[in-house]
């Protein structure tokens, strides 16, 4: 009866997903150091591992490419061909094939991708050097297990070994009695060199009370097709029961699959030796399991000691057996709906605190705090859970450049720097195409070609930098070059050309305005449409996205120098703190992380620059916005009155917001607009008070 394993395919796709994000980070490293053996072998095991994953599944096309690109792995691990630039493209398009058909499984895409060519490219290149060699069925023998394990006589057949001769060598003395017969002994000394456990190791792990020292030998079933899987399997049940000192053959021929149907292992445990062959014999394709103890414990009960915590003599290393570390992998939908129940409990918190401070009850203040305290606890916890470091999108852009750098004959280095920084899951999901974006037109606008920057006095190779960073309550990510900059005058002219501004609007353009100009739909500097660009949607794009998210793009270049364009994005989209205003009866909520400070303003602190209201302060001056009138209320502040003004950044631009009365600071729940009201400008999303009413959140990047 067959096991339907199509339940485990979510598991699948995010494994997989893994494994080819280290291929991307280990090819890249490839090309730039072609020497580095240690590289292949990184290579090697990820396509290997994706391979065995493949095949268990029943993926047939994806075993087969995996299989395909391990034995050009081989060859260039062996030695036999050369890490040339032909052979990375070529192991760059077994990648790009790779994800095309995780792709498909994970879109349930029943179509066959033909990759028939790059096997033929593949093979073009490994059969010459190994023509005389024998067929890659012969190829996967024992010869490492033969030479370490040292038999008088070499085996006729491979096969054999393992089942033949190596299970005389699993008859030791006890570390303590006399052995009834002295042949076997060279034959275990012969088996502990090759399992790297010596003497001195023999007595300090026999000296940890109620530990026993056992040598295992493991047979697989003749018909077993992933031998790696099960000796995967097998490990990792034995790191469970105990500490693992060795194998033979050693781990990475094992890896490798080869050896023939039976393999080694050397353990320190508590356990005996039943449950040993018991738990491995669990495992499916497990044939035999053969236990022989090297060391018996004198104490095996009543030391109150663990395998972990004793230890003989310092150098004593602690064993797996209590270093167990959990994990669990839980749907995104389920963190969503978490959040959404934290952020309800966080309303009816706000409501009972409105409660508690209209009711003279002491009690209930006291559990309203205690309240409190395990809500904002619970609160950070689930918000933590739901936080993924940046790495995990950045590590897609160092290919996409180096295929960019090439298609324009550019030479770039590409840098990142802040890969831990941590976004929410769902803002890091969203802000793939924007980064896509910001960086093609750092290679395509910013980076010239090696010559013109010669002619410049630049070094020949640009550099790309993406970064990011925490910056109090949101999270800058950077895209910065050494490249041409932006002129001011150049892009006007193309946006009055393109007929996106007027004459009259061009006169009016400063430096402050490329921003804006630039992110206009349909602009774009490029005479021609290619691949890259010349649409003119890649910083609108951004904007848009940007703003979706509740961020902001900020703008920084110097003609000649380079361009930074900088992404602020909130920590996350769900629960943020806010300073609450009151604006003619009604609430409205300002994001605590664009706030710098608040004042009390009189009619005369305020004067006209330019035909705009302004404030004076500390010899800066701030455009006010009232937002009565922005806002068209029916009641507006007296002209006489003071009032107090909420004094806003993003970036280096500042904004005053008239109000009629500051309500304090407050955690909100962020609701986001119908797809109807997203049109409306200056709001960013709602939020539900304590009272029960609604509060719009304002926009204040779409304010300025």
């Amino acid at each position: 009866m067959e096991m339907d394993i199509s339940q485990y395919k979510d598991l699948f796709i995010t494994e997989a997903q893994e494994h080819l994000d280290a291929l991307n980070k280990f090819l890249l490293s490839l090309e730039n150091d072609p020497t580095n053996l240690d590289v292949v072998t990184e290579i090697f095991r990820s396509a290997h591992t994706l391979k065995g994953m493949s095949a268990t599944m029943g993926y047939d096309q994806l075993t087969e490419l995996a299989h395909e690109m391990e034995n050009l792995l081989e060859h260039l691990r062996t030695g036999d061909t050369p890490v040339t630039t032909s052979v990375v493209d070529t192991l760059f398009a077994c990648f790009d094939t790779l994800g095309a058909i995780i792709n498909a499984i994970a879109e349930d895409r029943p179509e066959e991708i033909d990759f028939s060519g790059l096997v033929s490219e593949i093979r073009s290149v490994t059969e010459e050097p190994v023509a005389a060699q024998p067929a890659p069925e012969e190829r996967v023998v024992v010869e490492p297990v033969v030479e370490e394990a040292a038999p008088p006589e070499p085996p006729p057949e491979p096969e054999p070994v393992p089942a033949e001769e190596e299970e005389p060598a699993l008859v030791p003395p006890t570390a303590e009695e006399p052995a009834p017969k002295e042949e076997p002994k060279p034959a275990v000394e012969a088996a502990t060199g090759v399992l790297e456990v010596d003497e001195n190791d023999l007595r300090k792990y026999a000296a940890i009370p109620g530990t026993r020292i056992m040598l295992l030998t493991v047979e697989l079933d003749k018909e077993c097709l992933l031998k790696s899987v099960r000796v995967f399997m097998v490990f990792k049940k034995l790191a469970q029961m105990g500490e693992v000192l060795g194998s033979m053959p050693p781990v990475e021929a094992l890896e490798d699959e080869k050896f023939g149907s039976s393999f080694q292992v050397a353990i320190a445990t508590h356990e005996t030796g039943e449950r040993i062959e018991k738990a491995l014999l669990a495992i499916a394709e497990i044939a035999k399991v053969t236990v022989v103890t090297v060391h018996e414990p004198k104490e095996v009960a009543g030391t109150g000691s663990t395998l972990s915590a004793a230890k003989a003599g310092d150098e004593a290393a602690p064993l797996s057996v209590a270093r167990k570390t959990q994990s669990v992998r839980v749907n995104i939908a389920r963190l969503d709906t978490l959040m959404n129940l934290v952020g309800e409990l966080v309303i009816n918190r706000t409501r009972l605190a409105q409660i508690a401070s209209s009711s003279n009850i002491p009690d209930l203040r006291e559990a309203l705090d205690q309240t409190s305290r395990l809500t904002a606890e619970l609160q950070d916890e689930v918000m933590k859970t739901r936080m993924v470091p940046v790495e995990h999108v950045f590590n897609r852009f160092p290919r996409m450049v180096r295929d960019l750098a090439r298609t324009q004959d550019k030479e770039i280095d590409f840098v990142v720097e802040g890969k831990e920084i941590e976004l929410d899951r769902t803002i890091l999901d969203e802000i793939s195409d924007p980064l896509i974006h910001m960086i093609r037109n750092a290679v395509d606008h910013g980076i010239a070609s090696p010559q013109r920057r010669s002619e410049q006095g630049k070094p020949s190779r640009g550099t790309v930098k993406l970064s990011a960073y925490r910056d109090r309550n949101y999270v800058a990510v950077e895209v910065e070059d050494d490249g041409e900059g932006i002129q001011p005058e150049r892009v006007f002219d193309k946006a009055l050309q393109k007929k996106l501004i007027t004459e009259e609007e061009r006169r009016g353009l400063t430096s402050d305005d490329v921003l804006r100009v630039l992110c206009l739909p349909g602009f774009s500097t490029s005479e021609q449409v290619s691949g890259v660009s010349g649409r003119g949607v890649g910083m609108d794009a951004v904007k848009s996205k940007a703003e979706s998210l509740g961020g902001f793009v900020l703008l920084d270049f110097e003609p000649g120098r380079g361009t930074r364009v900088t992404l602020k994005l909130p920590l996350t989209l769900a629960i943020v703190q806010a300073l609450m205003v009151e604006v003619a009866g009604e609430t409205y909520a300002v994001p605590l992380g664009t706030v710098r400070e608040t004042h009390v303003i009189s009619p005369e602190d305020i004067r006209t620059v330019q035909s705009h209201e302004a404030i004076f302060l500390r010899d800066e001056t701030i455009p006010l916005l009232r937002l009565d009138r922005l806002l068209e209320c029916s009641y507006e502040l007296n002209g006489a009155e003071p009032f107090p003004v909420v004094i806003t950044e993003i970036g280096p631009r500042l904004i005053a917001l008239g109000v009629h009365s500051l309500i304090g600071q407050q955690e909100i729940v962020i609701s986001t607009l119908d797809k109807f009201l997203k049109r409306v400008e200056g709001f960013a999303g709602a939020t539900i008070l304590g009272t029960g009413r609604v509060a719009l959140i304002l926009d204040i990047p779409s304010l300025m």
